[in-house]
């Protein structure tokens, strides 16, 4: 039986293709799971592309940081549970289209090179991955494979 993902964008339907962000996250899901229970068979993401004003308020109300960032997760899998609610969801990702457009100007890539990135690293989030050198690591392969090469 093959795995199915469903993804829903709002405010970037320009920034994404929705094959290539299914590609990524089964793969993400199939390899990089770090949660105690198994991912699930058919699940669903939700991306948000949203402003600097909408994410800034996001951060404030949710991560106490009263500033604009790039990307925000949040994983429906915390505590290490299925969620009893829409098992099938898996969270939503939250990404910052003036943060993303500043950050790949200040890196010297393209928009779709660090959308690519911010997908990936929420959707790391989204499996239960921290902050850290590993998740960078993880996101660098993950880069490298699916993403504009630099």
């Amino acid at each position: 039986m093959s795995r199915r993902v469903s993804i829903d964008i709002e405010g970037g339907e320009d920034y994404y293709r929705k094959e290539k962000l299914q590609e990524i996250s089964l793969e993400i899901t199939g390899k990089f799971w770090n949660y105690s229970v198994p991912p699930p068979e058919d699940f669903k993401v939700d991306i948000s592309i949203v402003d600097d004003s909408a994410i800034k308020q996001l951060n404030s109300k949710y991560l106490n940081s009263n500033r604009p960032t790039d990307v925000i997760a949040f994983s429906f899998y915390e505590g290490e549970s299925t969620p009893s609610e829409n098992p099938g969801l898996l969270g939503q990702i939250i990404i910052s289209s003036e943060t993303a457009e500043y950050n790949a100007a200040s890196y010297g890539h393209s928009i779709e090179n660090e959308m690519c990135l911010l997908f990936i690293h929420g959707m790391l989030h989204l499996c239960g991955w921290e902050e850290g050198n590993e998740i960078r690591e993880i996101q660098e392969k993950l880069l490298r494979k699916f993403c504009v090469c630099q």
